[in-house]
């Protein structure tokens, strides 16, 4: 799957789902389990941050975070 690294010291990858989601994975490098994997709702600015309204998918309920989107 194509992405787009954007870390800064750690393996921070960028996946591109729509024009509303992407999927971000964080972590100390490829060699281990990700700190994180989060769907982000993407922001309206240019500026992309993965520390806008996101849901970690590993806990979370994936389903009901999109559906509060779509209110």
């Amino acid at each position: 799957m194509n992405h787009t690294d954007i870390g800064s010291g750690l393996s921070i990858y960028f996946y591109e789902i729509d024009e509303k989601y992407c999927l971000v994975t964080g972590g100390g490098d490829t060699q281990t389990s990700p700190l994180y994997i989060r769907l982000v709702l993407k922001p309206y600015d240019p500026e992309f941050s993965d520390d806008k309204t996101y849901i970690e998918i590993r806990t979370g309920n994936v389903k009901d975070f999109i559906n509060s989107q779509n209110k």
